[in-house]
């Protein structure tokens, strides 16, 4: 299940809740090459981090140019594609 959570933070941060109840937030943003986008988008993900100390902190990008090089402490960070293959059932 997905729900947005954007009421409490300003920012639209996607909360995923997992069937095994782990939550995890996740900031999609297609283009972090600019500097001052990419701040603006890991602050984002980090004040839903503080509302949400035990989720799974996730960003995520269209391509892999701009990802910060050393992501906030604890983000997770990779394209959208690597995410949506990540749990995909392999072909035998």
């Amino acid at each position: 299940a997905l729900q947005r959570r954007e009421e409490a933070l300003g920012h639209r941060v996607v909360e995923a809740v997992a069937a095994d109840g782990e939550t995890e937030l996740i900031q999609v943003c297609a283009d972090l090459s600019d500097a001052a986008t990419a701040a603006r988008e890991c602050r984002a993900l980090a004040a839903a981090g503080r509302l949400f100390p035990r989720a799974r902190k996730r960003l995520l990008t269209a391509t892999r140019d701009g990802l910060p090089a050393e992501p906030p402490a604890g983000t997770e960070t990779q394209t959208a594609g690597e995410w949506l293959l990540e749990d995909a059932p392999r072909a035998s």
